[in-house]
């Protein structure tokens, strides 16, 4: 059976420690390109799971369900004014059997609409066990961890930016 997997995606990248410090070092954009990585790694490795990542549209914006696909993966941004909530819960309503789906969300009201249509949900640092040993990114990190004493975030996340930068991930 396939597994689809709804990223409520600007929810997972503030509380996803890695993606946090790139949103802040290197801007939005890098920290979207940066999850779309890593959930590509593991659709990689794992085929039969499907990834969906729902950004809000900025306020300002005219957008009507923007697609894109990043790294391999379906990326959506809702119209202007409205949340990525409000979105998940309409894939959710409009869907007939939510049983393969998980929601990867820390978000109260998102929570509450997975109970309602049926859905999994899991909290974002959850994530981070699919991603386990299979993502190459959590590879690199682990193998070069040793080599990292401590040190100020900043040179951690400078590190890690250029970890990105060689797999194309940041432009």
């Amino acid at each position: 059976m396939n597994e689809i997997y709804i990223l409520d995606g600007y929810n997972v990248i503030g509380k996803i420690p890695r993606l946090r410090d790139i949103k802040l070092s290197r801007g939005l954009d890098a920290a979207r390109k940066a999850l779309a990585m890593m959930l590509s790694d593991i659709n990689h490795n794992r085929p039969r799971i499907k990834f969906k990542i729902i950004f809000d549209g900025k306020t300002g914006e005219v957008l009507n369900y923007s697609k894109a696909d990043l790294h391999g993966i379906e990326c959506f941004f809702t119209k202007s004014g409205e949340e990525a909530d409000d979105y998940i819960g309409i894939i959710l309503m409009n869907r007939k059997d939510n049983a393969g789906v998980v929601v990867i969300s820390g978000d109260n009201k998102v929570r509450n609409k997975c109970k309602v249509y049926g859905a999994s949900i899991q909290e974002p640092l959850e994530l981070q066990k699919l991603v386990g040993n299979q993502s190459k990114i959590t590879q690199s990190t682990k193998t070069d961890d040793k080599n990292i004493k401590q040190q100020d975030g900043g040179d951690i996340t400078r590190w890690y930016t250029e970890q990105l930068k060689k797999r194309d991930a940041i432009l």
